[in-house]
């Protein structure tokens, strides 16, 4: 009897040493997948940051054409009105030197 009880304190030692290294492999497991997680949701962080900057970049980039296009745009039309308005300032000058003239030479 007493080897009997022998071989079972030995059985029971076996499987709790199995379970015991079972429990510490699943502890080493389980740390390596949260370290899988933290590095994962890392680069998940960087990534949405990057594209986040980019898009910022973009929309920036965007408004200062169109702020300079329409800049551009409201100087070409201004430079445009002087011109013209000193074209038609030189033919009414053009005219009434014309007028005067004409009234000069009539005149006895």
């Amino acid at each position: 009897m007493a080897s009997t009880s022998v071989v079972v304190v030995a059985v029971v030692v076996v499987v709790l040493v199995v379970v015991a290294a079972a429990a510490e492999a699943v502890v080493v497991v389980v740390a390596a997948a949260e370290a899988v997680v933290v590095v994962v949701v890392v680069v998940v962080v960087v990534v949405v940051v990057v594209v986040v900057v980019v898009v910022v970049v973009v929309v920036v980039v965007i408004v200062v054409v169109v702020v300079v296009a329409v800049v551009v745009v409201v100087v070409v039309i201004v430079s445009v009105v002087q011109v013209v308005a000193a074209l038609v300032v030189v033919k009414n000058d053009d005219d009434d030197d014309d007028d005067d003239n004409d009234d000069d030479d009539d005149m006895p």
